[in-house]
């Protein structure tokens, strides 16, 4: 039979584990969500940048729509 000494060290034992197990969960978790965040918003910069991209070729497309309207204006 047990004495109570050595079932209280195994108590005691098994609490610090959990806590352990405890902690690093909550860093694993944390580690994730800082993943999950950073994904994210580098994907926001991803759309940006690729949105900004396509407004620039529309201006220079447009640019160009009114340099060629206005040579044929001074051509006629």
């Amino acid at each position: 039979m047990k004495s109570f000494a050595t079932f209280r060290e195994n108590l005691q034992d098994r609490r610090l584990q959990l806590l352990r197990k405890q902690k690093a969960q909550k860093q694993q978790s944390a580690e994730a969500g800082d993943k999950a965040r950073a994904s994210f918003e580098k994907e926001v910069d991803d759309k940006r940048e690729a949105i900004a991209k396509k407004e620039r070729k529309m201006k220079e497309r447009e640019k160009i729509k009114q340099e060629v309207k206005k040579e044929l204006q001074s051509e006629e």
